[in-house]
């Protein structure tokens, strides 16, 4: 079996950011090591967990339906193109 070795972590917060680990310590009881280590559990799971096709990227930004147009305008644009 693969031994796991520990990564050591130094980082550096600005004022908001370490007011905001301070509250979060002081409502959870948690350590600093395991409110990290939540938070990237939390981030992994938005950015590599789902991964999203393009399609739903494009629903989700509001791009497919933001424009009004016939309905059958797949069959005739070239038509529509001509006459415009």
């Amino acid at each position: 079996m693969k031994q796991v070795k520990n990564m050591r972590l130094n980082a550096r917060l600005d004022a908001i950011h370490e007011a905001q680990l301070i509250k979060i310590q002081e409502q959870t009881h948690a350590s600093v090591s395991e409110i990290v280590r939540r938070a990237l559990e939390d981030y992994y799971q938005t950015v590599c967990a789902h991964s999203v096709s393009a399609k739903d990227a494009l629903y989700v930004s509001g791009f497919v339906g933001c424009a009004v147009s016939d309905p059958d305008l797949s069959t005739t644009y070239k038509s529509q193109l001509v006459n415009k």
